[in-house]
């Protein structure tokens, strides 16, 4: 008897445990269909969309092409003028250039010449003074100390002998 009301005791837990799955699977059931359902709508406001979207694309394109077709038009026109003016102004730049061209030849060839002056004028001073240079005579100081570094340097010379001697 014991072992029967422990079953039924078993029994009973397992089935209040299957109860509780089970409205868990209703719950998520509904829960599931509720989500399907809002979805179906969304999907549907979706697709209105869609049409009235494509409608306004449609008219948009029509509009569209109809603006291309008057700007192409206005561009063809703006450009002949544009060529018209760039050509008159190219002329008109050309015209200037050569003038401009032409003056700054000819101040450069002036600057030029007096610059070849002025450097021909510089090379002799430049060799007056070298000559200057060259012939003035030895200062007494400039000779002493020539003297002093050169006996410096014979008696280091010696000491460096010496040394290499002795190693």
């Amino acid at each position: 008897q014991e072992e029967a009301k422990a079953a039924a005791e078993r029994h009973a837990s397992e089935l209040q445990k299957l109860e509780v799955a089970l409205q868990k699977e209703r719950d998520e059931h509904f829960a599931t269909r509720k989500q399907f359902s809002a979805l179906e709508a969304s999907l549907q406001h979706s697709r209105e969309t869609i049409a009235t979207l494509e409608e306004r694309q449609q008219l948009a394109e029509q509009q569209h092409k109809e603006a291309l077709h008057c700007q192409a038009e206005d561009w063809v026109r703006d450009k002949h003028n544009l060529k018209e003016q760039h050509r008159n102004r190219l002329e008109h730049l050309l015209e200037t250039h050569l003038k401009e061209t032409h003056e700054l030849k000819e101040q450069f060839e002036s600057a030029r010449h007096l610059q070849d002056l002025q450097n021909e004028m510089l090379q002799n001073r430049c060799q007056e003074l070298q000559d200057m240079y060259d012939s003035r005579p030895s200062c007494e100081e400039d000779l002493e100390r020539i003297a002093q570094l050169e006996n410096n340097l014979a008696e280091r010379t010696a000491q460096v002998k010496k040394l290499m001697d002795d190693m």
